[in-house]
């Protein structure tokens, strides 16, 4: 008899028998779209704090005083180094497939390609895409950075708050979801970028 069955005719009996696949319905898949209409809706405010990743939405970690205050700083950087250049989004959403809406703490972006569409920034818009990362280091490196490959943005920073650093990954492999350029510079340090030129690490962490 399987497992099934023996629930089945006896309900009170044998639950344990029960693996994690037979007993855990499989997740529901959310699209852009329908993430949209729960949003427009009502039924997500922006005091849910999900994004969606994959289908699947993730609750967002509460932002503390140093991620916030480093968001800032990176703003002001930018705005100073291209002013209005460049169109910048800070923790708004990126459009990145059917099933994938993130909202990155700062992405740099093509204007006029994004004023000639409807919707949110896509990933063709995107020149630089910036995680500030503490307790999301883990996540920012593997689940966020495989998507971005994924998109074929060509250009992602990590911040790292834990270490002081900012990983620089380049080269987007599209097919493996993946960076085949990785680089971590310190706080001392200053590096080549190559959407912005020379940058100084210290410039981009928070006091």
């Amino acid at each position: 008899m399987t497992a099934l069955a023996s629930v089945t005719s006896n309900p009170s009996h044998n639950l344990e028998l029960l693996t994690p696949q037979q007993a855990a319905p499989h997740p529901f898949t959310w699209t852009v779209e329908r993430y949209h209409d729960a949003i427009a809706k009502g039924l997500l405010t922006e005091n849910d704090r999900v994004e969606l990743l994959f289908g699947l939405l993730n609750e967002k970690m509460p932002v503390g005083k140093r991620h916030r205050d480093c968001v800032d700083k990176i703003n002001v950087y930018f705005i100073l180094k291209f002013q209005t250049r460049y169109q910048y989004g800070v923790q708004n959403p990126l459009t990145i497939s059917g099933y994938s809406e993130p909202e990155p703490d700062f992405l740099v972006f093509n204007p006029e390609s994004y004023q000639q569409r409807e919707g949110q920034p896509i990933p063709e818009d995107v020149h630089l895409l910036i995680e500030v990362s503490d307790a999301t280091l883990p996540y920012d490196r593997s689940t966020k950075a495989k998507l971005y490959a994924l998109a074929g943005i060509q250009e992602y920073w990590i911040v790292d708050l834990r270490s002081n650093q900012i990983e620089l990954h380049l080269e987007p492999n599209v097919e493996a979801g993946e960076y085949n350029n990785l680089r971590r510079y310190g706080a001392d340090a200053t590096f080549e970028s190559p959407f912005c030129g020379q940058v100084k690490v210290e410039d981009l962490l928070p006091t």
